[in-house]
């Protein structure tokens, strides 16, 4: 087992800054296609991770239509470079699957196999489920024949789920299908918004800079009587995320355990 991080990387100076040098460097955001699109930065931030001995993992976000052609040639050209890469809409997984090479590391991002148990309010499907019942819903939205089939055939390589003990059961059918499952601890996906909540705190409108807004996170908490269902949810560029509590795991699930660094 590989041993990663995920953090949002605007300069060389914070790789720089990372404490125990992982296997993996795993850059890019889930959520907003505004934040590393320039190539020109990720080559940059690839030659930097090699010269430390780590490899990278380049993340690719929900896109828009005025994102996804620049998103699309940036794939293509990071596959060139053998770049590991994830994907987190479908329709780039259309249009690149043609392109994605036997030798290529491509996977299907967290924001897409997510299940119910990811949720944050999965308490509230759970309260009145049978053990059986929460244990299905609780499987990643891969433990299925014919999607498994689908990224297969895409040429894809494995999938990317949120660590929780009570979804590994079916990561047993993903691996016995010759993909590999990279977990991520530390944090959960809360939601992502396609209208950068950033912008909207600051009252701007797209074409600011809006980099410049989201170098830290904000923390957000819920109010009144939300406060009792939501927990506290870090809000960073246009994810939302919580903390997952999660602590035990079975390391023999995952091809890479990454750490999340919001």
């Amino acid at each position: 087992m590989l041993f990663g991080k995920y953090m949002r990387v605007e300069t060389v100076k914070d790789i720089e800054s990372i404490d125990g040098k992982p296997d993996i460097l795993f850059i890019g955001d889930p959520g907003c296609p505004y934040f590393l699109q320039d190539i020109n930065k990720v080559i940059e931030f690839l030659e930097f991770s090699k010269s430390l001995n780590m490899d990278l993992h380049y993340i690719s976000p929900k896109l828009t239509n005025n994102d996804f052609d620049l998103e699309y040639q940036k794939l293509k050209l990071l596959m060139a470079y053998n770049v590991r890469i994830t994907i987190n809409d479908y329709g780039m997984l259309h249009n690149i699957r043609h392109s994605i090479k036997k030798e290529s590391k491509v996977y299907i991002g967290n924001t897409l196999t997510k299940s119910i148990r990811d949720l944050v309010w999965s308490s509230v499907f759970f309260r009145d489920e049978k053990h059986t019942a929460i244990d299905y819903l609780s499987r990643n939205n891969y433990t299925d024949s014919i999607k498994i089939k689908f990224i297969k055939d895409c040429g894809i390589s494995g999938i990317e789920v949120f660590v929780d003990s009570m979804s590994e059961d079916g990561l047993e059918y993903v691996i016995s299908n010759g993909l590999e499952v990279i977990g991520y601890c530390g944090y959960k996906i809360a939601a992502i918004s396609r209208i950068c909540p950033c912008l909207h705190i600051h009252q701007r409108s797209y074409g600011y800079e809006c980099q410049t807004l989201c170098k830290k996170p904000y923390t957000i908490k819920a109010a009144d009587k939300a406060s009792e269902l939501y927990p506290e949810l870090i809000l960073a560029g246009s994810v939302l995320y919580y903390e997952n509590k999660q602590k035990t795991y079975d390391i023999s699930k995952y091809s890479v355990i990454v750490e999340m660094i919001i």
